[in-house]
């Protein structure tokens, strides 16, 4: 029986294939061939972040109703993965999606900025590990904070209805400060402080993340449960 070969493959200088691999130089050829066609095709405008608004986490998920703006995930990408490898490669196993994040929106007044997420099943308990966390670039700088996120919520819950909201350090994540949030069926929604953001207009990305194994490594956004957006994108809201 004859052997397989990739020859587009050879290795990974010489590889002409844009697809993400495990370690090496990851998904960075799919990044720059976003940014290429981005570059070639255009971009639609920013959408507009709308008059501010106030929700209120004991009141009901209808006043996001109000909130235009949408953020949209891919549907069906926490199926489980159980796949035959092909000669010593493999098996390929992985059980880790949970949550199939779907949709979110970002609210604002001048007190508390509000982020929401819907999911496309009841949410989980948030007793999970490592449950429905929000990664924020606050100052819209890579070079700063991790992976140039400032800001983590929920890795830390006090109960169902009191979260915490983490500044990014020196060189790690700084003392959970308490904050408010609430989920009912499948949607959550939790109020940031604005002074966590800085002063001045608002201009921040953002990244929901779930089901993923451990903190401090970027490749668990490739690898392990749901991102939204996928994998090491992020959304973007500016006033």
């Amino acid at each position: 029986m004859g052997e397989s070969y990739f020859i587009d493959q050879y290795n990974q200088e010489y590889s002409r294939d844009i697809e993400p691999m495990k370690g090496g130089h990851g998904d960075n050829y799919y990044y720059q061939l976003m940014a290429a066609v981005r570059r070639y095709k255009g971009v639609a405008e920013p959408v507009a972040a709308g008059p501010e608004q106030t929700i209120d986490l004991n009141g009901g998920f209808d006043q996001w109703k109000q909130v235009e703006s949408s953020y949209f995930d891919h549907v069906g990408d926490t199926y489980h993965r159980d796949s035959p490898g092909n000669f010593a490669a493999g098996p390929y196993v992985n059980r880790t999606g949970r949550n199939d994040i779907v949709e979110s929106k970002v609210a604002r007044d001048d007190r508390f900025v509000y982020f929401y997420v819907r999911t496309a099943e009841p949410l989980t308990p948030y007793t999970d590990p490592l449950w429905m966390l929000l990664f924020i670039d606050a100052d819209g700088d890579h070079s700063t904070g991790w992976e140039g996120y400032d800001l983590l919520v929920n890795e830390s819950l006090r109960d169902d209805r009191r979260t915490s909201v983490r500044a990014y350090g020196r060189d790690d994540w700084g003392k959970p400060a308490t904050i408010d949030y609430r989920y009912e069926g499948n949607e959550m929604m939790v109020a940031v402080p604005r002074k966590f953001f800085g002063s001045g207009k608002l201009s921040f990305d953002f990244h929901w993340a779930d089901g993923i194994q451990k903190l401090g490594d970027i490749d668990e956004f490739l690898l392990n449960g749901d991102q939204a957006p996928s994998r090491r994108a992020n959304y973007h809201f500016e006033e």
